[in-house]
Formats: structure tokens, sequence, C-alpha cells
């Protein structure tokens, strides 16, 4: 009985300095161990980058800057619907770029400018790195540019009272499209009309107004009193005088006009001199 009891005991040894050595050649695993929750990062590494292209067949002077005004909303579906971030771009640059997105395979980039349709980039599949949504191309609405403009303020000749003298009034201070949302003065179809140098209030106006303190059309944002020549100033749409165009003409002469819906900017430029005779003429 000793003897199997013995037998036993060295039996039972044998199998725990197997099973110790066993453990020391265990190799240790490749994942970790799961600890509990594991808090995100404090700035995720994803990134979409693109760039914009504005109509290059309709529209094919937009491929230098100015460039018309642009909202880019990137927005994700994945897990849930949200809108993530907003960049409205400088009017020098079509590149948009949305750094610190946690990783999503649903996300979209949607794009939006007042004179084009919306456009957008989907699907766009994002981890821990950098993800080009590419180039994306906004194509001109026609339907929501102006259907004709013309210049009105308090210039001698471009007074409503001068205006509603002549049998056409709204064809002798009209602006021509010279492209599709871009207008110009003067008009190729009639004679320019000097303005007297001075400075004088005025708008492009959409509508013909009744009372010069009430005019619809662009203007300018800004306040204050500008003097020509200006180029690619900024435009506003609006009605009152708050957004009047206040300028100061310093040479009796032709200017010439241009208003571009597209960017939403207004340029004057001194054209040429007139005789001292036909500029006096527009004080009557």
């Amino acid at each position: 009985m000793n003897r199997t009891r013995l037998f036993l005991a060295l039996a039972l040894a044998a199998l725990v300095v197997a099973a110790i050595a066993g453990c020391s050649r265990n190799r240790p695993g490749t994942l970790l161990a799961p600890t509990g929750y594991r808090p995100a990062p404090a700035q995720w590494s994803g990134r979409v980058v693109g760039m914009l292209f504005f109509d290059p067949v309709n529209t094919p002077d937009l491929s230098t800057a100015p460039y018309p005004p642009t909202r880019v909303e990137l927005w994700r579906y994945q897990p849930d619907t949200v809108l993530v971030a907003v960049d409205s771009l400088p009017p020098d640059s079509r590149w948009f770029e949305f750094p610190g997105l946690p990783p999503s395979a649903d996300y979209r980039v949607l794009v939006r400018s007042t004179v084009f349709y919306n456009a957008a980039a989907n699907g766009i599949h994002v981890n821990e790195s950098t993800v080009d949504a590419g180039n994306i191309t906004l194509h001109v609405n026609p339907a929501v540019t102006a259907s004709g403009m013309e210049i009105i303020g308090t210039m001698p000749g471009f007074r409503i009272a001068d205006l509603v003298e002549y049998m056409f009034p709204i064809d002798v201070t009209e602006l021509y499209s010279s492209a599709l949302g871009v207008w110009d003065y003067p008009n190729l179809d009639y004679e320019a009309l000097p303005i007297t140098a001075g400075t004088y209030h005025f708008k492009f106006a959409t509508l013909f107004p009744t009372v010069v303190t009430n005019i619809t059309g662009w203007g300018n944002p800004s306040g204050g009193t500008l003097t020509a020549p200006v180029t690619d100033h900024r435009a506003v749409f609006g009605s009152g005088s708050a957004t009047d165009i206040v300028m100061t003409f310093p040479t009796t002469g032709v200017y010439k006009f241009r208003l571009d819906e597209r960017r939403q900017t207004f340029s004057v430029s001194f054209d040429h001199a007139v005789p001292a005779l036909a500029a006096s003429a527009l004080g009557r």
C-alpha cells in the first residue's frame, strides 16, 4: 500500500514538472489582451481633400481667380447622419480640405455656389490617412441669373428722371450679357453716356425703381466711398440705399462697368474722355 502511494506521488510530481517546463516554452500572444474601454485619440488622422472646377465648357474664364463664393460641406452617413464640417472657400482658392476625421465608410462632400447647380462626391471611405475626393465640377444654372440689368443712380443721364424721358428708358443704361452671368456697359447697341466728374450713388439694377432711394440690384456690402477705377470689388444683392455703391469718378468721360453674378463682383474703369460740351449737356 505504501509502495502504491509512493508511486502515485512520484507520478504526480513528474506531471507538475512537465507542465512547468511546457509553460516556459509558450510565446507571448500577438494581440493585446482586452483591458476594457479605450478612449478615442486626441486627434483623428483621417483627411479628405479635393479640387473644384466651375463649368469649364460654359465658364472657361473661371479657371482663374477670383473664384465664385463657394460653400463646401462634409457629411457623414455612418454610423449616423451628421454634418461634420463646413468650409467657405476664399476667392483665390478652389482647393478644399477636411482634416482630423474619424474612420467611416460613408462620407459625402457637397458643394454649393449661387449660380451653379449643387455638386457632390459620395461614398468616400476614410480610415487613418488622406483620401482624395477627386475633381468636383459644378455646372452653371442659367435659371438663377438675371434676365436684364441696367445702371441706375444719381449720375446725370443715369437718373430715373433722365431715363423716363427716353422712348425706351431701360435700354439707354442697359448692360449687355457678354457671358452667362456677366454684364457689361456700355451696351454695344447704344452710345455710351459720359459721366461728369463727381461722387454719386448707383446700383446694377435688376428692377426699374420708382425712387432712387430704393433700387433693387447689386451693390456694395462694405459701405464707404470708392474711387474709380475698382476691380473685382465684392458685390451683394439687395434693396434700399444701405447697399448702394457710392463712388467718386475723378475724371469726366465714359466709364466701363462690369457686374459678375458668378463671382459676385463688380468693376468700374475709365475708358475715354469726352468733349466738355457733351459732358455739360448731361447736367440739364
